[in-house]
């Protein structure tokens, strides 16, 4: 007797990604709806003067997204495996979908399942709290210079300086970076919130007191002439 082989019927759905995975081509997971659900905002005021409240700033929490998957496969064990591994992938991630140029980093919430009624294939609603950021922007300066921020929250910044000799200390951004090396960037990063040279933690050796933030519009990053800086950062919606 010849031996039924299974195959995957063409993809419906738009096309999405879990950590830059395809999840239909991975786990035969085919998107059928991803949506951003209400979310609370927190407007912050003072009373200067008394008698009339000061706007200081906007504060967005996270937002509840539910994407839903048909997960199948060949039988209904290889979907309940498949869907296994699509919740394995999801807990902690950056989602992308076909046709948008934002991204989600998201926290797996939850999931619910039920079966279709076509065999094999279980019909699964996910829930995350995510954010919303456009891809990573980098930029190379020598000198000072002016960076632009396209989105409309602020940001954590990665700054990278390339010493191009020793250096006991350096001034950039308003941080002090002390005991440079030729050839070994430097990094403060506001994206993971470290400091390190070449991998090695570094932060003993700055004054910094909170990571560098890049705010919506025009930044201005004040950086010593002939100091070659590298910077990086997600551009940040509401």
């Amino acid at each position: 007797m010849k031996q039924k082989h299974y195959r995957r019927p063409p993809r419906v759905g738009e096309r999405c990604l879990v950590d830059g995975v395809e999840t239909y081509a991975a786990f035969d997971a085919d998107l059928i709806d991803f949506r951003i659900l209400a979310r609370s905002v927190d407007a912050h005021y003072g009373e200067v003067p008394p008698e009339e409240p000061a706007y200081y700033y906007t504060q967005m929490s996270a937002k509840p997204l539910e994407a839903e998957f048909y997960v199948g496969g060949a039988s209904d064990d290889e979907a309940q495996i498949n869907l296994s591994r699509l919740v394995e992938a999801s807990k902690h991630c950056v989602l992308r979908k076909e046709g948008s140029d934002f991204e989600y980093p998201a926290i797996l919430t939850g999931y619910e399942m039920e079966h279709t009624g076509v065999e094999h294939y279980l019909l699964v609603t996910m829930n995350f709290t995510a954010r919303l950021r456009k891809p990573l922007v980098d930029c190379e300066l020598t000198g000072s210079g002016t960076v632009y921020n396209e989105g409309n929250l602020a940001s954590g910044y990665r700054l990278t300086v390339h010493p191009y000799q020793d250096m006991a200390s350096v001034t950039v951004a308003g941080m002090t970076l002390k005991n440079l090396h030729a050839g070994k960037d430097f990094t403060v990063d506001g994206i993971e919130y470290r400091v390190t040279e070449e991998g090695v933690n570094r932060f003993a050796d700055t004054d910094i007191t909170a990571f560098p933030q890049m705010l919506p519009g025009e930044n201005y990053i004040e950086i010593p002439d002939g100091v070659k800086v590298t910077i990086a950062f997600y551009p940040a919606y509401l």
